[in-house]
């Protein structure tokens, strides 16, 4: 039994000896005698009548068999169709596959890197929409009912592949949509990859030069990644991805469930820092020209991301831009009309930094081109404002904006349907604060505005230096405004103003005019006296009220009401916003001694209204006071006195003739 075993053990191993002799014979007969080159020709011709494109193999093509089953391809293309010029859809250099022999007796797919070298890939779209990629596998044959083309292998019945990795170098593709008139081409392109097999994390290194227009400057792109894809869970895993270009590198993980049938996506995003100044150079796009030039010196990103088709969302973000840093949450739902909702607080900005600088243009020059139609701003973005689904709340700790400052900021803006609100709002400002409320209405043919906003114990000289540069009063100051107006331009705006304000000043001073002075420099020059010497362009006063009815931007006041402790002043007129004309009449009265001040004393014109007028435009105003009115105001005082006088007089006469009379 046991020689039998041996002698068949002997017999198995001389067939196995002289099968692989055969094979190994088989091999060697077919690489000496059969040579693949001579069917090039064949090969062209069977690529034309699939595909309907000139196909050419101009290198060499060589086959091995063992142990690898390998094939290589020298310099090869493949052309357009008609309608796409003679340059080839496709060119490669040179093509490498290998297959490894034995594995393939067990369902394995054993492949070494696949070499692909200098790929030349044209894509062009017509301008009537065709693409020369399409229908480059033929008509092909339709699919028989209840069949399954195309569909994966059954679980356990297919072979598995595993594949050392993907080597492209030297490539090039170009993106040629004449259609939309636009060219997008990547030089240089160069893949490789770690080893390819179902379920395992591939690592990927990806790069390329990219301009988008055939005489841009070109721009490194390089994109590295490790990425796990399980189509059996519909998952996708993207780990250590980084992506850098035109100086910037972003760095980032993602994660993906159901990706081929209701994607979702979560993962972070980070960008280090960088310059955003190098980097709009790089792109080419011109730096607006910024009040402060160092700005866009430094930026950076760190956030966290949701996304699927319909929404998307920022998460503990973190975004700083120079000196100002950003922090809180951002989402978009439904993308076809996209409802943005947010919640930011921001440290510390300063816009004014990136605003244009100041024009050197008069302030008159200005004014002018503004009352002239069509010199002003375009005005709301109307239908932006009709589009916009908006919820979201800011917070900033500091804010410099036009050179006003304020700090511990809170506005709240909704927008919905052409509705527009910012409510509340409010803000900490030169010692006091600001409340507000405003509304845009843009439903109609013409956006509807309305504001209530208020200003409580607000220092009102540092406001205006800082938002006007004149701090033309001062004072401690609560000011009250409710306006509406319609019209998308701010010369419409101005037209349509109706509302009231009402103001309140304690303490303070008017500066560019000295009521007090004024009169005396009118009464010396009434009496033909030397003026008296000049002092500072200011009128004191405890309390300066009143309120402004507008209409039609048409500002008039009746009740302005200035207490000092040496004046009354009470005034009214108009101030016309469209045109900026002043017509305003001031009534000061003396109530108390001028003498101190520099000059006689004007006793005598004490309880006499003496009228000023202010006239002219809001650049240009002039005050003239009229003396002659007040002495003759005087004048009638001293009548009725005289009348008097005379009155009691004769009063007392007839008292005693009576007293005679009646003995009495």
């Amino acid at each position: 039994m046991g020689c039998r075993m041996k002698k068949l053990i002997k017999i198995l191993g001389i067939v196995i000896a002289a099968v692989f002799a055969l094979l190994v014979a088989a091999v060697i007969a077919i690489t000496v005698f059969f040579n693949p080159n001579d069917y090039k020709g064949d090969i062209a011709n069977y690529v034309k009548e699939k595909t309907g494109r000139e196909f050419q193999i101009q290198g060499n093509i060589s086959l091995s068999f063992f142990p690898w089953i390998g094939l290589e391809v020298g310099k090869t293309e493949l052309g357009n169709p008609p309608g796409f010029g003679k340059q080839p859809f496709a060119q490669i250099n040179e093509l490498g596959l290998k297959v490894k022999l034995l594995p393939l007796l067990s369902k394995r797919v054993v492949m070494d890197t696949v070499i692909l070298k200098g790929l030349n890939l044209h894509l062009i779209r017509a301008p009537d929409g065709r693409a020369n990629w399409e229908n480059l596998g033929g008509a092909g044959k339709p699919k028989a009912k209840g069949g399954t083309q195309g569909a994966a292998p059954a679980a356990g019945g297919g072979p598995t592949v595993d594949i050392s990795g993907v080597q492209v170098s030297g490539s090039k593709v170009v993106w040629d949509d004449r259609q939309n008139k636009t060219q997008i081409s990547l030089d240089n392109v160069n893949l490789k990859t770690g080893q390819l097999g179902a379920g395992k994390p591939v690592d990927f290194d990806l790069s390329f030069d990219v301009k988008d227009r055939p005489d841009a400057r070109p721009r490194r792109v390089a994109l590295s990644s490790r990425l796990a894809l399980d189509m059996a869970k519909q998952t996708l895993d993207v780990s250590k991805l980084k992506l850098q270009f035109a100086g910037v590198e972003l760095q980032g993980q993602v994660h993906g469930t159901d990706i081929t049938t209701a994607p979702r996506f979560s993962g972070m995003i980070k960008i280090p820092e960088f310059v955003p100044r190098r980097l709009m150079q790089e792109l080419e796009i011109n730096m607006p020209e910024t009040n402060d030039a160092t700005v866009f010196g430094k930026a950076s990103l760190d956030t966290q991301f949701s996304a699927s088709t319909q929404s998307a969302k920022l998460s503990n973000l973190v975004l700083k831009l120079d000196d100002t840093t950003v922090k809180g949450d951002v989402g978009v739902n439904n993308f076809s009309a996209p409802a943005i909702n947010y919640k930011l607080a921001v440290n510390d900005i300063d816009v004014d930094r990136y605003l244009p600088p100041p024009s050197k243009q008069p302030a008159v020059a200005k004014t002018k081109a503004a009352a002239t139609p069509g010199a002003t701003a375009a005005g709301l973005p109307i239908d932006a404002l009709r589009k916009l689904n908006l919820n979201g709340t800011i917070t900033i700790d500091k804010l410099k904006a036009y050179n006003i400052r304020s700090e511990d900021i809170r506005i709240t803006t909704v927008a919905q349907h052409g509705n527009l609100r910012i409510h509340p709002a409010t803000a900490k400002l030169y010692g006091g604060t600001y409340s507000g409320d405003v509304r845009v209405d843009a439903r109609g043919r013409e956006p509807l505005l309305s504001i209530d906003e208020k200003l409580k114990g607000v220092q009102a000289g540092p406001l205006l230096k800082d938002a006007a540069g004149s701090d033309w009063v001062t004072g401690t100051a609560d000011l009250t405004a409710q306006l509406s107006a319609k019209g998308q331009a701010p010369e419409q705006v101005r037209r349509t103003l109706n509302g009231v304000v009402t103001f309140a000043f304690l303490n303070g001073e008017i500066k560019g005019v000295n009521i007090p002075l004024m009169i005396r420099k009118a009464n010396a020059a009434l009496r033909g006296e030397p003026a008296p010497p000049d002092e500072p362009e200011k009128t004191d006063f405890a309390s300066l009220t009143g309120t402004a009815q507008v209409r039609n931007g048409l500002v008039s006041n009746r009740d302005l009401d200035l207490k000092s402790p040496l004046i009354r002043v009470t005034g009214n007129g108009t101030a016309n916003l469209v045109n900026e004309k002043v017509d305003y009449l001031v009534k000061a009265v003396l109530v108390a001694s001028l003498k101190g001040q520099g000059g006689s004393s004007l006793d005598k014109l004490k309880g006499v209204p003496i009228p000023i007028r202010v006239s002219g435009t809001f650049q240009n105003l002039s005050y003239r006071p009229d003396l002659k009115e007040a002495f003759k105001g005087i004048q009638k005082e001293k009548i009725k006195e005289e009348k008097q006088k005379v009155e009691k007089k004769v009063k007392e006469k007839l008292q005693d003739k009576l007293k005679n009379l009646f003995g009495k």
